[in-house]
């Protein structure tokens, strides 16, 4: 009888050992498949190419316009868009330009362009700006002079377009400083408004 008794708790403790061996091997795969999902050390491969993939999506909702060409400064910041020394809000500030400027960038750096825009050459970020096609004129900044003689003067508008709100008016003769171009139209400020001129009504001086 004793002899049974003890064949039974042998057997019981064979199994139990066998289930927890069992469980154990479960959780560790289970605990590997979950600290590869998080990005640890397990599964290094499956987590680099999930990284990967969204770097890949995140490049994706950028447009793919990232790159050298033509940009306009979209966002109407009262101040204007930083042009910095480097590509990071972190560097120092040169200057600003306004909504509206046409700017060539050569270069690109994460969503930063290296250009010259208005007076100052530098980087601006690409978020305020828009890809544009090439300008079929682009006129210098400096000084400009009207020429035109319409009685009524020559516009000053909110933006580079003709269908810009009109802010007031300037008549032949009067002179004005350029400190940023978009085609033929110049940002200036000029007898109390500031704004931009046709560039087609004045001459360089």
């Amino acid at each position: 009888m004793k002899r049974k008794n003890v064949r039974r708790r042998i057997l019981g403790m064979v199994c139990a050992g066998s289930l927890i061996l069992g469980c154990s091997a479960r959780s560790l795969a289970a605990t590997e498949q979950y600290i590869g999902s998080i990005g640890g050390f397990a599964d290094t491969a499956g987590t680099e190419s999930a990284a990967q993939t969204v770097q890949t999506e995140q490049a994706d909702q950028k447009g793919g316009i990232l790159s050298p060409g033509w940009y306009q400064i979209s966002y109407d910041y009262d101040e204007g868009i930083a042009v910095r020394t480097g590509p990071s809000a972190k560097e120092e500030l040169l200057g600003r330009v306004p909504t509206g400027t046409m700017f060539y960038v050569d270069e690109v750096s994460d969503v930063w362009g290296h250009t010259t825009a208005g007076e100052f050459t530098g980087w601006v970020n690409l978020d305020y700006a828009s890809a544009v096609n090439a300008p079929s004129v682009q006129k210098e900044i400096g000084w400009y002079r009207i020429i035109s003689d319409y009685d009524a003067g020559i516009a000053v508008r909110t933006g580079p377009s003709a269908k810009e709100e009109l802010l007031g008016r300037i008549p032949q003769g009067t002179p004005f400083y350029v400190d940023a171009t978009c085609d033929v139209w110049g940002h200036t400020t000029v007898n109390g408004y500031t704004g931009w001129v046709h560039l087609d009504y004045a001459e360089e001086i």
